[in-house]
């Protein structure tokens, strides 16, 4: 019996790319073929994939207008499309809302939210219906989702400093150009503006905190956000002793290997619980994330106004550090359902059951490919490929060379690949 063939997309592989795995795997146990494939590389060659290869379904990672082409195509082969969002919750109100777009929305046979907050808000904006909408969890978190890790911690006062200040993403060529897009996006000057200042004040905060944090002793070790400028940091670390510029793929290692844990107010911290830590939040007095609702309640998350009062925060915390409760964890994991859905299960297993169940109460298969469909499908895949490159060449060198850059593969093989388990 042929297996039926599915596409799984994913934007990041530290990202994302693990729960679509897990997905993978739970339709492969199903009698599915699912096929991983890197956002830009369908991007590429959507055409070729759709007509030639020909999967019954395709799970995209987010409703933007750069996926109007892809599902309008796939609507005409009779493919059925459905979508998760690898960023969910941590989206502010207007990201969320004015990024989805309508054509891409509508096509869609199911979506995938991370919690109840953010599902209630697309169906009080009429983008989707309760009917096509599925509380989930979150993709990027699943196979960590309340599971506690062995922590081995490093020998002498080790602490692990996260970092999120991106001012803009590999893919741009400057923060100009990210600030015109993200603006495109949100559709107020004033968010994007706020966005920015708050990058530049939180990274000086946690450069001059790591930096008084090693004269004070302390082995620090930073995990800089792959959006980032490593650059910035790793000055910093040949300029201070103590310091060390963590290059692990897998977050949790990095975690099972610390004592402590600094983080900004991101979806780190919720890795930190995972791990069975309570991490230090700091953050330069400004607008908390609002996926972390309620957790005031029951977590100090006020801004500090310096370093030194960050280090005093960090300090009173590490003779803290071995009283963990595990009640306050499971406080604060209640608090982030919400905006998490259920951390008791895993989303790549609801993801793929719905998929399933969707998939086998469909009859038939996609459309038949006509010949003048394939011829199209190659030539327009060619051309695309050429103007792409040709683009990259003149502004932001190679494709190959900027996803390698910004950490989204390790090889060219990795750009597009079939599952194996």
């Amino acid at each position: 019996m042929k297996k039926r063939l599915v596409i799984l997309v994913y934007d990041h592989r530290n990202r994302d790319l693990a729960g679509i795995k897990e997905i993978g795997n739970e339709l492969l146990k199903k009698g599915y073929e699912p096929w991983v494939v890197q956002w830009n590389y369908l991007e590429l060659n959507y055409w070729w994939i759709l007509a030639r290869v020909r999967p019954i379904s395709i799970l995209i990672h987010n409703c933007r207008k750069t996926y109007g082409p892809i599902v309008r195509l796939a609507e005409r082969f009779g493919i059925r499309i459905f979508a998760y969002d690898v960023e969910g919750a941590p989206y502010w109100d207007e990201v969320l809302v004015n990024g989805i777009n309508r054509g891409v929305s509508n096509r869609i046979a199911r979506y995938f939210a991370w919690g109840h907050r953010q599902a209630e808000l697309l169906v009080e904006r009429g983008i989707f219906d309760n009917k096509k909408i599925q509380v989930v969890g979150a993709v990027t978190m699943s196979g960590s989702q309340r599971k506690i890790y062995t922590r081995e911690g490093r020998i002498g006062k080790s602490v692990l400093v996260l970092t999120n200040f991106a001012q803009y993403a590999p893919r741009y060529k400057n923060r100009v150009d990210e600030n015109r897009g993200l603006y495109r996006v949100v559709r107020d000057q004033s968010v994007v503006d706020s966005w920015v200042k708050g990058c530049q004040l939180n990274r000086d905060l946690y450069l001059d905190m790591i930096h008084r944090l090693a004269g004070y002793g302390y082995s620090v070790t930073v995990r800089v956000h792959p959006f980032e400028d490593r650059d910035i940091y790793l000055a910093l670390a040949s300029q201070t002793g103590g310091i060390e510029i963590s290059g692990k793929d897998e977050i949790v290692e990095d975690l099972c290997e610390s004592d402590l844990v600094v983080v900004p107010p991101s979806t780190t911290f919720i890795n930190c619980l995972s791990v069975g830590i309570m991490p230090v939040i700091i953050h330069a007095c400004t607008t908390l994330p609002a996926w972390l609702t309620g957790v005031e309640d029951v977590y100090d998350l006020s801004g500090v106004n310096s370093a030194d009062d960050a280090v005093k925060r960090i300090e009173v915390a590490w003779f803290k550090r071995e009283s963990t409760d595990r009640q306050k964890i499971d406080r604060v994991y209640k608090c982030l359902e919400l905006s998490f859905g259920d951390f008791g299960h895993s989303a790549a297993s609801s993801i793929s059951q719905s998929l399933h169940r969707e998939i086998s109460s469909t009859r038939g298969q996609p459309n038949s490919t006509e010949m003048y469909s394939l011829v199209v499908a190659l030539c327009f895949t060619v051309f695309r490929r050429l103007v792409y490159q040709l683009k990259s060449l003149v502004l932001h060198g190679s494709m190959y060379g900027k996803l390698l850059q910004s950490g989204k593969v390790n090889s060219k093989e990795e750009m597009l690949f079939k599952l194996h388990f």
